[in-house]
């Protein structure tokens, strides 16, 4: 058994670096940031909800295929960085969050020119948090430390700083 799991992990080896396509990928830095509101409600019995407005700022490392390529619509993101993220309540109690955050986007689109590539796609997000209110609640100020996870929608723009001759596709 052994035997034929070594001969078939070699034959994978193999198929995967010996393709003959080729596809640009980018290596570098993103900048996320924004905010909205929404309602909240404390996971203890009779709890009700209640509004939160939040906003965040995100930075980090960044790979992505086919960033600027003229002939393919699919492209892969990922991105893997520190977010910033506050969480005010109505009773103007801030909820200060730091942690990790990893976005996968299975994006498309295209050029519109030259040095423009636009995109749009389905995002999965992964988060790991910890932070501390603002104020203190009976005495004491409330710690936090959790997962996130989210599914949406993404957008975005691919803007090349300088002219990236494209090779000869075949």
């Amino acid at each position: 058994m052994k035997k034929y799991s070594m001969i078939i992990y070699t034959l994978l080896f193999l198929i995967l670096f010996s393709v003959s396509n080729s596809f640009a990928v980018d290596f570098g830095f993103y900048l996320d940031f924004g905010g909205g509101s929404g309602e909240a409600e404390f996971d203890v019995a009779y709890s009700e909800e209640f509004d939160i407005d939040t906003n965040y700022f995100n930075l980090g490392f960044q790979f992505e295929t086919n960033p600027l390529t003229p002939k393919n619509v699919f492209s892969y993101r990922f991105q893997a960085g520190f977010e910033r993220r506050d969480i005010e309540d109505e009773e103007d109690t801030t909820l200060e969050l730091g942690g990790l955050v990893i976005n996968n986007t299975f994006s498309f689109g295209g050029n519109v020119s030259e040095k423009i590539r636009l995109w749009g796609g389905p995002q999965i997000l992964v988060g790991f948090y910890s932070g501390e209110t603002d104020k203190e609640y009976l005495g004491d100020e409330i710690s936090y430390s959790g997962f996130g996870f989210g599914l949406g929608i993404a957008g975005g723009a691919n803007l090349a700083l300088v002219a990236v001759p494209f090779l000869p596709q075949r």
